[in-house]
C-alpha cells in the first residue's frame, strides 16, 4: 500500500483527526463557502484531466502513416501516371474503404467509451458552514469535510475523521479481494509503516458498508488515482500487429524498389529502351502491391470488434484485436477480481485432503449466522 499514498496524505495520516483539520486549515466542520472557492480556483476541479479531445480530421489523416498504404498510394500514381486510371481507381478505392472501415469503428469505440463515462456521475454529500450539501465531486478541494455511507464512492483521497462499522472496498486500486475496515486515527503515530493504512481513503474506492466523514487531502490529478491516470494518458504504445505491419510494408518497399531497379536495368541493357524499360519495371512494381490485404485485415478486425461488443467489451483500437488472438496464456493477479468478482468453492476438505462434509456444515452455519459484513468467502460457501 506504500507505492499508493501520496507526500501530503503520507503526512497527514499518521496525526489525530484534530492535527489533520489544522494541517490543511479545516475544521470538523469542514471549510466555509468561501474558502471553498478560493481553494477551487487556485488548486483547480477536483477532475482527473485526460488527454486532450484529438481532431477528428487529423486522427483520420493518421491512418495514412502505414507503409502498405503509402506503397498502394504510389502504386496509383503510377498507374494513373501511365494511363491505367481503372486500375488507379480501383487500388485508391481498396486503400479508402479500408481506412474509412477502420476510421469508424475506432470513432464509434471513442464515443462510446466517452458516453460510458459521462453516464458515471454522482453527487456528493459535504459539510460548508457546517451545513450538509449535496454538490458535485468536481468542487472538492483538500480540507473538504464529506459524508460516506453505504453505496457511496469516495470522491477524492483522504482520511477518516469518522467511522461506524465502515467497510470500504478498494479491490479496484489494491486488488483486496476483501473490504477493509477504515477507523480514524486517535493517536499520533510517527511512524508511517506502524501508523498503516486503516484510515486511508483512496479515490474510486466505494463504501460497503457502515457510514463516516472523510477529510480530504488531495484532489484531481494529485490523489492515486489520477497518478495511474496520467500514466494512461501516455503515448499509445504500438501493439505487435501495428510493428508486424509495418515491418510487412517496409520488406515489401524493399523487395519491389530491388526487383523494380534489376528489371529495369537488365531490360535496359538488353533492349536498350530506356523509356520502355522504365514503364514495363514500373508495371511490375504496380503488379507486387497487395492491393486487397489492407481491407481484408481491417474487416476481419471489424468483425472481431463487433464480436467483442456483443459481448459488452469495447475496442477502443482494432488493431488491439490481433494481440487476443495471438496469446497463448493470459496472466491475471487474481481470477475473481478482474472477471466476475466473484469466488467459487470447489470443495471443503480436512487436513489429509480428504472430503469433508462436518467441515463444509460448519463453514455454511458460520456464513448463514453472521452478523458482521459478508464476505466474498461467505457468499460462495452459501452458493
Amino acid at each position: 500500500m506504500a507505492t499508493y499514498i501520496s507526500a501530503s496524505t503520507e503526512e497527514l495520516r499518521k496525526l489525530t483527526c484534530a492535527e489533520s483539520c489544522a494541517a490543511l486549515g479545516a475544521g470538523l466542520q469542514g471549510l466555509t463557502a468561501r474558502e471553498a472557492a478560493e481553494r477551487l480556483k487556485s488548486l483547480g476541479a477536483n477532475r482527473i484531466n485526460m488527454r486532450g479531445k484529438r481532431n477528428e480530421f487529423l486522427i483520420l489523416l493518421l491512418h495514412f502513416r502505414s507503409p502498405l498504404i503509402i506503397i498502394l498510394l504510389s502504386a496509383a500514381i503510377i498507374s494513373l501516371a501511365m494511363g491505367e486510371a481503372v486500375n488507379a481507381s480501383i487500388i485508391i478505392l481498396m486503400v479508402m474503404v479500408s481506412l474509412v472501415i477502420d476510421y469508424f469503428q475506432e470513432r464509434d469505440a471513442r464515443n462510446a467509451a466517452e458516453k460510458l463515462r459521462q453516464r458515471v456521475k454522482f453527487r456528493v454529500l459535504v459539510l460548508r458552514d457546517g451545513i450538509e450539501k449535496n454538490i458535485v465531486p468536481e468542487t472538492l478541494v483538500p480540507g473538504d469535510v464529506v459524508r460516506l455511507s453505504s453505496g457511496r464512492i469516495v470522491p477524492a483521497d483522504g482520511i477518516v475523521l469518522r467511522s461506524q462499522d465502515f467497510f470500504v472496498d478498494q479491490s479496484s486500486l489494491t486488488g483486496e479481494s476483501f473490504p477493509v475496515e477504515k477507523q480514524q486515527r486517535q493517536h499520533r503515530d510517527t511512524d508511517v509503516q506502524e501508523a498503516g493504512t486503516d484510515n486511508l481513503l483512496l479515490t474510486g474506492s466505494n463504501v460497503v458498508t457502515g457510514s463516516g466523514d472523510m477529510l480530504v487531502t488531495s484532489t484531481g490529478g494529485d490523489t492515486e488515482f489520477g497518478r495511474i491516470a496520467s500514466r494512461l494518458s501516455e503515448k499509445d504504445e504500438e501493439t505487435d500487429f501495428a510493428k508486424g505491419v509495418r515491418a510487412f510494408g517496409f520488406l515489401i518497399m524493399r523487395v519491389t524498389i530491388v526487383l523494380v531497379m534489376l528489371v529495369f536495368l537488365i531490360n535496359a541493357f538488353r533492349k536498350h529502351d530506356w523509356l520502355e524499360s522504365f514503364m514495363f519495371s514500373l508495371a511490375i512494381a504496380v503488379g507486387m502491391t497487395p492491393e486487397l490485404l489492407p481491407m481484408v485485415m481491417t474487416v476481419t478486425m471489424a468483425r472481431g470488434s463487433s464480436h467483442m461488443a456483443r459481448k459488452g467489451a469495447v475496442v477502443k483500437k482494432l488493431s488491439a484485436i490481433p494481440n487476443f488472438g495471438s496469446m497463448d496464456v493470459l496472466c491475471t493477479d487474481k481470477t475473481g477480481t478482474l472477471t466476475e468478482d466473484r469466488i467459487s468453492m470447489i470443495k471443503c476438505v480436512d487436513p489429509d485432503g480428504e472430503h469433508d462434509d462436518e467441515l463444509f456444515l460448519f463453514a455454511y452455519l458460520n456464513s448463514h449466522f453472521q452478523t458482521g459484513i459478508q464476505n466474498p468467502l461467505d457468499e460462495a460457501i452459501l452458493r
